[in-house]
């Protein structure tokens, strides 16, 4: 979890079926980690018998006590390969009361505490790890002492490449062999060794292993040590034999005598009652016995146990102390008896450690009407708000918000503008920037860049590309126009006096210049006017786009994958031939190494504690908004210390492919009609006009760019006065639209272009500049262009983004809780009933009503409430919908009162159980709840 840099919520339940998975998990942190979903500090961890009931997912506790505390495993995951010698293991551990301590075993090594910083609730222990397959166990402590039923368990393996074919050597330090220690207890130290490991080691006492004595260590057997019994007074042989994993074995002897005592005896211990084959028929037996010591008894404590398959397997129970009133002459105790064969045994110890143990074989015939009580301790939880304090990396924010997800959450909407600026600026530079000189040859030399090294035309050159015809479309200036093929021609033939002789108004080009009201060497579309026809037509008719207006929607998909993504979403889609293209995804460089998003959040989920009928212990979580918006997560984006963003490029740049469509025919000029006056964006004079062509098509994108740029167009200008004006331009005069251009030449010399736009005259030589340069003709509906360009400024600082993405995904808040949070009625509990107090202060139990959010929205029971007596007949009912004060008309509740009652209530499946309910006094009361299912007969 390198990616976690920092997290505060409650522990996550790490079950067989995944159990509040917020995905911030939520927030689920990993395949088990920290998650918003999961019980608050504080919560109980007792659950019920026969199934994952706890909130680790552990089996509960039959019999009438509360659970023992549960602990599992975060990470590494379960049969994992390490690497290193050296491992981080994590976890979580939960307990009523509170969590103590956790103790961690790495393969033979003694377990060691683990640590942590919230009770316990999450904990962590950096271990080293032996070669070879190891097991790890770890096992939680309450306060009061008790100890995990069930370890939490992993199985490990750090491969090794060294030679495994001698056996291990072992060498005994201490004590000297022969001699004889102070204590009847002797402790012997050692060491062994392997070529590879060794990984388990073993001791015997004059050829009888040394049974419940374990060969401890911190180091894997590099060093050890023994406590042995010694027999008093007597010589002992002791062996300590070591173990590779091929099973090669390597020994050690060392032979000891006993100090002399003079006890060498252990107590006389008899089982009195129950008599051997006496029969037995009830769910407790009274055990009793004698036991005599010269020394003096220390103690008798009795077991029940239950034989299992093999020979001379039993599964114990938990000892009972015996009570006696005579120092253990007599001596008693009674013990819970499951029915079928049982074993009792009784074990007395002495005041030197000496102890013998009796058995008795029994044999119960009773048959329970109830199964085995599960206790569930439920509380009103009354915490404040839990408050989420989340550091993520791009990994972790790939963790705990799904990609479908991220892609619904819009970071900011990009105003394309300062990109396509930029963008155009590295193509109309791509062959050079000579064409800005006042010259008529712009000495395009497309090889002088890396970017117009990549045109290439049919016959391999750049001479003939598609792009390179762009590229003189975007830097024709006044002066260096060239306008042989169009209607154009004819005028530069009279302003540089190739007809009359004489160069008219400072020669064509300086006309052209005025008549545009540009310099010479300004580009006759200018790059704004450009951006804002691509912004508006070329992008904002994509289908991705169109809703937009021509921003682009950066999600955080997007962003965390380096805005590849943009490539399919931008590509061909509903007819538009693409803005990208998709073969080559774009690569941004927005996000650095360092990029990290820390998030502050308040937890509108409130917890109840509840019951699932024949399982045990759950919780259901309901979203209490005092916002009033709903959201089980409440987030404020627009706070600088509740959402930050570090690690952000501080100029982020974009390699990308843009590519743009002509149309497959020449698109002509709306000429001399009456109705081409009003040939205008949104309203074409007729289907071969440009207007009528989509929008996306670049002689589109042309006509629109030079209106954006002259359709305010007033000019006009003699250029021939002899005897009155022989040659007049005129542009937006006598009463026509600002832009209509007229040329009024004498005898029509030079076959001036007939009456029409500007920006369609413009659009006419931009259309033959594309075709025909210098003898080269592209044939119209091929000059598709598609530039790769790297590097090219997004146009927003890190600053920016950051002020663009807060609000942005304010407005988004709910839907970013409600996904990062996952389901929470499907990851809740499926809950029977519930405990919670009513608005008059008074504890109910809450028997679950259809509008709950459980994990299935199926209501099944028949007969939901609580009744007297176990036939759940009508007449027995002991809840109420209608409790007046209680604030509540939807659920069956029964009120609670100090003190035990029975009650009884039955699940969707129709199985009866007995509710023993023993409710605390005071307010907000514990109450403890043992269930029992009804039994077959």
């Amino acid at each position: 979890m390198a990616w976690l840099v920092g997290l505060s919520v409650p522990p996550r339940r790490c079950a067989s079926r995944a159990r509040f998975g917020l995905a911030l998990g939520a927030l689920a942190l990993a395949a088990c980690s920290a998650d918003v979903s999961a019980p608050p500090p504080g919560v109980d961890a007792a659950g019920g018998g026969g199934g994952p009931s706890g909130p680790l997912g552990t089996a509960g506790n039959a019999g009438r006590h509360e659970g023992a505390p549960l602990v599992a495993f975060s990470s590494p995951a379960d049969g994992s390969t390490l690497a290193e010698s050296r491992v981080l293991l994590r976890g979580s551990a939960q307990g009523d009361p509170a969590v103590a301590s956790v103790f961690v075993k790495v393969g033979p090594n003694v377990a060691v505490a683990a640590a942590s910083a919230d009770g316990f609730r999450t904990w962590s222990l950096d271990a080293a790890v032996p070669v070879g397959a190891f097991e790890v166990s770890a096992t939680a402590y309450d306060v009061r002492g008790r100890p995990s039923e069930r370890p939490a368990r992993l199985s490990l393996d750090r491969p090794s490449g060294a030679p495994d074919g001698a056996a291990p050597s072992v060498l005994i330090d201490s004590p000297a062999d022969g001699s004889t220690p102070a204590q009847a207890l002797a402790l012997v130290r050692g060491r062994a060794a392997d070529d590879r490991a060794v990984v388990r080691m073993e001791a015997s006492r004059d050829g009888e292993p040394l049974a419940g004595r374990e060969v401890e260590t911190d180091d894997f057997f590099g060093t050890w040590s023994l406590l042995v019994p010694l027999v008093p007074g007597q010589s002992s042989e002791i062996v300590v034999a070591a173990f590779d994993a091929g099973g090669r074995r390597g020994e050690a002897k060392l032979r000891l005598v006993g100090p002399s005592t003079p006890d060498a005896d252990a107590p006389a211990l008899a089982l009195t009652s129950p008599a051997a084959g006496e029969p037995v028929s009830a769910e407790s037996v009274a055990v009793a016995g004698t036991a005599f010591d010269d020394d003096g008894v220390a103690e008798v404590k009795v077991r029940v146990g239950v034989p299992q398959g093999a020979p001379g397997a039993i599964a114990w129970g938990p000892y009972v102390k015996a009570s006696t009133a005579d120092g253990y002459a007599t001596w008693s105790a009674e013990l819970a008896l499951p029915p079928g064969q049982a074993v009792v045994q009784a074990r007395a110890a002495d005041v030197n450690g000496l102890a013998s143990v009796a058995e008795r074989a029994l044999t119960n015939d009773f048959k329970p009407a109830w199964s085995d009580e599960v206790v569930a301790p439920l509380r009103v939880r009354d915490e404040p708000r839990a408050e989420l304090d989340v550091a993520l990396d791009k990994a972790g924010l790939n963790t705990i918000i799904n990609a479908e997800l991220q892609k619904t959450l819009v970071l900011l909407e990009l105003d394309p503008a300062p990109l396509l600026t930029n963008a155009l600026g590295q193509i109309k530079n791509a062959c050079g920037t000579a064409w800005k000189l006042d010259s008529p040859n712009p000495q395009h030399n497309c090889a002088l860049t890396p970017l117009g090294q990549t045109f290439q035309g049919p016959d391999g050159n750049w001479q003939t590309s598609a792009e390179y015809s762009l590229v003189r479309v975007l830097t024709m200036t006044p002066a260096n126009a060239v306008v042989e093929g169009t209607s154009v021609e004819g005028l530069q033939d009279i302003a540089d006096g190739a007809i009359l002789g004489i160069e008219i108004g400072g020669g064509f080009n300086q006309v052209l210049a005025d008549t545009l009201g540009i310099a010479r060497t300004t580009e006759i579309v200018g790059t704004p006017a450009v951006v804002a026809a691509m912004k508006s037509k070329w992008m904002a008719s994509h289908p991705a786009l169109s809703p937009t207006g021509g921003r682009i929607p950066v999600t955080m998909f997007d962003a965390l994958n380096n805005l590849a993504p943009l490539g399919p979403k931008l590509g061909p889609a509903g007819g538009h031939p693409g803005v990208l293209d998709p073969a080559s995804p774009p690569s941004g460089t927005v996000l650095t190494s360092s990029f990290k998003v820390v998030l502050k959040a308040l937890s509108n989920l409130r917890w109840k504690d509840g019951v699932v009928l024949g399982a045990g212990k759950e919780y259901m979580a309901i979203v209490d908004d005092p916002d009033g918006q709903g959201a089980p997560v409440d987030f404020d984006f627009t706070s600088p210390t509740a959402f930050q963003i570090e690690g952000l490029a501080s100029a982020p740049t974009v390699d990308l492919r843009v590519k743009v469509q002509e149309n497959p025919a020449f698109v002509n000029s709306c000429v001399d009609q009456e109705g081409c006056k009003g040939n205008l964006p949104g309203s074409p004079f007729g289907a071969g006009s440009v207007w009528a062509t989509p929008p996306w098509q670049l002689e589109h994108v042309v006509g629109f760019a030079a209106r954006t740029q002259y359709a305010s167009r007033s000019y006009a200008k003699c250029l021939i006065n002899f005897l009155g004006c022989q040659a007049q331009i005129d542009v937006g005069q006598n009463g026509d639209p600002l832009g209509w251009t007229e040329f009024d030449i004498i005898f029509n010399l030079g076959d001036p272009p007939q009456d029409q736009y500007l920006w369609e005259l413009i659009n006419e030589v931009a259309q033959v500049a594309l075709h025909r340069y210098s003898g080269i003709t592209v044939p119209e509906g091929t000059a598709n262009v598609a530039f790769t360009l790297q590097d090219v400024p997004v146009g927003l600082t890190a600053q920016q983004i950051r002020d663009a993405i807060r609000p942005s995904l304010q407005s988004q808040a709910a839907t970013l809780a409600d996904g990062v949070l996952g389901n929470y009625e499907q990851n809740n509990g499926p809950v029977d009933f519930f405990y919670d107090l009513g608005d008059d202060g008074k504890p109910y139990l809450y028997f679950v009503a259809p509008g709950d959010p459980r994990p299935s929205p199926a209501y099944g029971y028949e007969r939901p409430g609580f009744y007297a007596a176990p036939s759940l007949a009508p007449e027995t009912k002991l809840s109420r919908l209608n409790v007046p004060g209680s604030g509540d008309a939807a659920h069956e509740k029964l009120a609670l009162a100090p003190g035990e009652a029975t009650v009884y209530a039955e699940d969707q499946a129709g199985q009866v159980y007995r509710l023993r309910l023993l409710t605390d006094p005071g307010p907000a009361p514990q109450v403890r709840v043992a269930v029992a299912h009804r039994l077959a007969p």
